[in-house]
């Protein structure tokens, strides 16, 4: 069986969003590839991103399955793709979190096959059906992976050299109940985990591949189960040693991680160097009536200075449009930003996904609107519910936000705070061995910075500073982020303007 694995593109505003890092894409499709690694070892695998480049006419000839995961904002381009194989009579199987959500549709769309759910569980039925040709059937897992059982995804498949950080992923679940979240509905909240030997056998093949630099832990919180996060810790410094420190990491965590001393150290002594947060909201009554309580159990400001202290910078995630908040959002979220020296915040209009809780609740309610998969995680799309406040309160907050947070000079000024605040704990970041190609893409970021943007004093104040500091580097890196970030922010408030 010859298969050609597909990971559709993205739409605005994520198209470009890594240009200025010279790369094409954040991380590599893991789902794809641990799938890969379940089919049998007879059957040839070529895997195409499309986010990456494009299908040539030999990767269509030589397949006879196509295989397509993706997000819910991929949908669009996910079911063109099913088309587009159906008209070329391939055989056609479909799995991910759009397929989890809109399987019947994945099949009217022509998949033959919908996989719904993890695929582990259910990859020898896939097979079966497929050698069998038994077609139009969506095949759901009932159970969860035995994680301990999961195999090494196939890096090979990728070129390593489009994306920014490679990603393994330690554990699947989360324990908490935040009504607006659907990695419990699609994953649990038993939170399930790899052993501490299977993840280093991913970081040794990605090693043994060629990769140096950052590896991302996708997992939804990656301190989801403390006791197995500690013994995986413990192995990656051991291993890092071992390896003069070849890669730097970065993951998502719950706040709880800045009550636990033991488990930052940990985290940086083993090259963690940032971690993002989703803080969501700065109003308690809002993240209780969001189910989000373990957000309450620490002051936020107490929280950033725990993680900073122990060497690692923080990201945040923040949301606007919950029912119950006050007007002065975009006040007071800026303010939690700039106080704690928070450079990198993705903000997002808050959004009902199918089979969550407020999903359900909305949708009783009579507040939810007709949807589609690509309004459910795009930034540059509007709420796909009625909010209690008016939409033009919530959306001109949310401009206000972007233009402050965003803006080349503010970000600057918050990113060298931060870094200044690690001092000499900072966990090590990642190399900056750069290709040609990053070259010339940080260059023109770097240009943006210095010459073109209106800020352009604070880049060569700071830059003096950071100098003056032995921290070249770290701001070197920082400006080019920044620059995407600013580039990527008014792509966003362009299409919500036009909306």
């Amino acid at each position: 069986m010859r298969v050609l694995l597909l990971h559709p593109e993205f739409p605005e505003p994520y198209r470009s969003l890594y240009k200025l890092l010279g790369k094409r894409a954040f991380v590599p499709p893991l789902g794809l590839l641990t799938v890969a690694s379940l089919l049998p070892s007879h059957w040839s695998m070529r895997l195409v991103d499309l986010v990456c480049g494009e299908i040539s006419e030999t990767d269509w000839e030589e397949s006879d399955l196509v295989m397509i995961t993706g997000m819910a904002v991929q949908e669009d381009y996910i079911v063109e793709l099913i088309q587009e194989a159906r008209k070329r009579k391939k055989l056609v199987a479909v799995g991910g979190p759009w397929a989890f959500h809109f399987s019947q549709q994945a099949l009217d769309a022509g998949a033959h096959w919908v996989v719904q759910g993890e695929a582990e569980p259910v990859i020898e039925v896939l097979i079966e059906k497929v050698l069998n040709r038994d077609l139009g059937v969506i095949i759901s897992a009932n159970e969860r992976t035995a994680m301990d059982k999961a195999p090494v995804p196939r890096f090979d498949l990728v070129d390593m050299d489009n994306y920014v950080t490679m990603a393994v992923q330690f554990s699947r679940g989360c324990p908490y109940r935040c009504e607006f979240c659907d990695v419990t509905n699609m994953l649990g909240r038993h939170v399930r985990t790899k052993t501490a030997n299977q993840t280093i056998a991913e970081l040794e093949r990605l090693r043994t591949l060629g990769w140096r630099g950052q590896v991302f832990f996708v997992d939804d919180n990656f301190v989801g189960r403390p006791v197995r996060a500690r013994e995986l810790l413990r192995k990656i410094i051991e291993w890092q040693r071992s390896h003069n420190h070849a890669f730097a990491y970065g993951t998502q965590v719950a706040i709880t991680i800045a009550l636990d001393d033991e488990l930052l150290s940990l985290m940086r002594e083993a090259g963690f160097w940032k971690v993002c947060i989703g803080f969501e909201s700065t109003d308690h009554n809002v993240l209780r009536r969001f189910q989000k309580v373990q957000n309450t159990l620490i002051a936020y400001d107490v929280a950033c200075r725990n993680i900073n202290n122990a060497g690692i910078l923080v990201m945040a995630t923040l949301m606007i449009g919950f029912d119950g908040e006050s007007p002065g959002v975009d006040i007071r979220l800026i303010d939690f930003a700039m106080h704690n020296k928070i450079a990198e915040v993705q903000v997002f209009p808050l959004r009902a996904s199918p089979g969550t809780a407020l999903w359900k609740r909305l949708q009783t309610e009579g507040r939810l609107f007709e949807t589609t998969g690509t309004n459910l995680g795009n930034q540059g799309v509007l709420m796909n519910f009625s909010p209690l406040r008016p939409l033009r309160e919530v959306l001109d907050e949310l401009f206000q936000i972007y233009d402050r947070l965003f803006e080349p000079g503010e970000f600057l000024e918050r990113a060298v705070d931060q870094i200044c605040r690690l001092g000499n704990r900072a966990a090590s970041a990642p190399s900056l061995r750069l290709s040609r190609q990053e070259r010339l893409a940080a260059g023109k970021a770097l240009w943006l910075q210095a010459v073109v943007y209106k800020s352009r004093s604070t880049f060569w104040r700071l830059l003096i500073h950071m100098l003056k500091r032995n921290q070249l580097g770290m701001f070197l890196r920082y400006s080019v982020i920044g620059a995407c970030y600013f580039e990527f922010s008014k792509t966003v408030v362009a299409m919500l303007k036009g909306r």
